[in-house]
């Protein structure tokens, strides 16, 4: 809806309209010319369209850190608290790369996973 320019108050042709258009385009061998076009009119505004394409963003959780508020403005500075260095078992339990998100109102602790693949790639 955003692409076209539509609202939610918009008049919107069915689907069975969609499809008898579509159709019309097809016999009078239009449908290619149009798609042609469409493709030229993208990659002018330098979007590029690849065949196969599967874009996934996933976020991988970790356990929660349970940090003072001194230790997260350490770790918000690049270092690591001083207590944490002379036990190396609580070192090796905390995790200070990962962050927090939001996702539709809900909270992640972790990291932002991407996958971009298409047809091309071996």
């Amino acid at each position: 809806m955003r692409f076209l320019g539509l609202d939610l108050t918009g008049v919107v042709p069915d689907a069975k309209t969609m499809w008898a258009f579509r159709e019309e385009l097809e016999e009078n061998h239009l449908m290619a010319r149009l798609l042609a076009r469409f493709d030229e009119c993208l990659r002018g505004l330098g979007v590029e369209l690849k065949s196969g394409q599967i874009i996934d963003a996933s976020f991988v959780t970790v356990p929660k850190q349970r940090n003072t508020r001194e230790e997260n403005e350490i770790i918000k500075e690049g270092a690591v608290p001083i207590e944490w260095g002379k036990n190396p078992h609580k070192r090796a339990q905390k995790d200070i790369d990962a962050h927090w998100t939001k996702k539709n109102n809900e909270s992640f602790y972790g990291y932002k996973d991407h996958v971009n693949v298409d047809q091309d790639t071996s």
